[in-house]
């Protein structure tokens, strides 16, 4: 072979191989991806890493935790009450100024409004001013006359611990002289709180058995406030009242509450010749009186045995 035939030869045989070692390796991948990173073992491990933490979640804080089923709005009535019932005494101020939120949350059932409020009179650290509030809503036009109600209720409960006395005996007194209020009678429940009241401070008492009687001698009886001012007479042993109670407990147009309150008045409180009238109530035709007038005839005849 001639010279140059030999080196063209081996000039063909060197590039192929350097062509087979080229197509053979694989080539270099190029990607805008960064590499994943593998998790650290101690890291997957933690319990908590699974849920992120309540302080990243804005509408959970570790203050509201404990409240959680009580202000969802989304939760069944009976457990949203029942959470509040069985809410600790030791809620924080935090936590006790979300439950006066939701106590004066408008648009809520009266019955949770009420549970939350009975929830913050338990508390250890109770508000001062809660009394404040009620008041509020009992001027509120637009308030719902459950929650007022239940707002009078508990004027005589947040009293013991509030720091405006003065507001709570002022509006009392006003709300039980006056008849009506937008068409609502709150009169009877707050002459009963006032009442209340007076168990401690003598004056209060001397004021709500005058509304009382002012109500039970009138001539046109408000027959709602009457049911409580028949109550305070029975409990204050005033017998003045006796006349009225002969009156109301035979009038069947009365409302049956009142007629009820009457005939308990006599039972407790009448004189011998009373049990003609009870007698002849066992005979009326609404069958809650006849009840209650059995009931009342038998009390009635024992404190005359007795002398």
């Amino acid at each position: 072979m001639k010279p140059v035939h030999f080196l063209f030869t081996f000039l063909i045989l060197a590039f192929a191989a350097l062509a087979f070692v080229y197509v053979g390796s694989p080539a270099p991948v190029h990607s805008d991806r960064q590499p994943q990173m593998q998790p650290k073992p101690a890291m997957a491990a933690k319990s908590t890493s699974a849920r992120p933490s309540p302080s990243h979640d804005k509408s959970i804080s570790p203050v509201t935790e404990i409240l959680k089923p009580a202000l969802d709005r989304s939760g069944r009535y009976r457990q949203r009450v029942d959470a509040l019932v069985e809410l600790p005494n030791g809620l924080n101020v935090e936590q006790i100024a979300q439950l006066r939120e939701l106590m004066n949350r408008g648009k809520e059932s009266p019955t949770v409004r009420n549970e939350a409020l009975e929830a913050i009179s338990r508390q250890n650290l109770r508000p001062d001013d809660l009394s404040k509030d009620l008041i509020r809503a009992y001027h509120n036009p637009k308030e719902d006359p459950i929650w007022v109600d239940f707002a009078l209720q508990h004027m005589f409960t947040v009293y013991s611990y509030s720091k405006d006395k003065k507001a709570i005996r002022q509006t009392l007194l006003s709300v039980a002289a006056s008849p009506r209020k937008n068409k609502h009678n709150f009169g009877g429940t707050a002459l009963l709180s006032l009442w209340q009241l007076g168990k401690t401070e003598p004056d209060l008492a001397r004021q709500a058995k005058a509304i009382a009687a002012k109500i039970l001698l009138s001539k046109t009886i408000d027959q709602e406030r009457a049911i409580t001012a028949m109550q305070i007479a029975r409990e204050s042993g005033s017998t003045d009242m006796l006349d009225c109670a002969r009156k109301l407990a035979v009038d069947k147009s009365a409302l049956v509450r009142l007629r009820l309150s009457a005939i308990g008045t006599l039972g407790e409180m009448g004189k011998a010749e009373d049990a003609l009238i009870l007698q002849n109530l066992v005979k009326d035709n609404e069958s809650r009186v006849v009840r209650v007038a059995r009931y009342n005839l038998k009390r009635l005849r024992k404190r005359a045995s007795k002398g």
